[in-house]
C-alpha cells in the first residue's frame, strides 16, 4: 500500500494487553472489504490488523479504512 495511500478515514481499536521494553511485535494483517467509489482511479479498502508479541499474545486489534489509488 505504500505511495498508493490517499486518505485515512475512520479505524476502530482495541487495546488488549500492555507491551514492555524488550517485547518482540509483528502485526497480521487481512483485507476485509474493498469498494469502488465514484471516481475510477480510487478505491476503499478495509483491513483487520493483528499485533501479536513474542508469546503469540494479541495486543492489539484495528480495523483501519483508507482511501487508495488504483492502478
Amino acid at each position: 500500500m505504500q505511495d498508493t495511500g490517499l486518505a485515512f478515514l475512520q479505524a476502530t481499536l482495541d487495546l488488549k494487553a500492555p507491551t514492555v521494553v524488550g517485547d518482540t511485535v509483528h502485526v497480521e494483517v487481512e483485507v476485509t472489504e474493498m469498494r469502488l467509489t465514484r471516481k475510477a482511479d480510487r478505491g476503499l479498502v478495509r483491513s483487520a490488523n493483528r499485533v501479536v508479541n513474542q508469546r503469540g499474545e494479541t495486543v492489539l486489534t484495528y480495523n483501519p479504512l483508507r482511501l487508495l489509488k488504483r492502478r
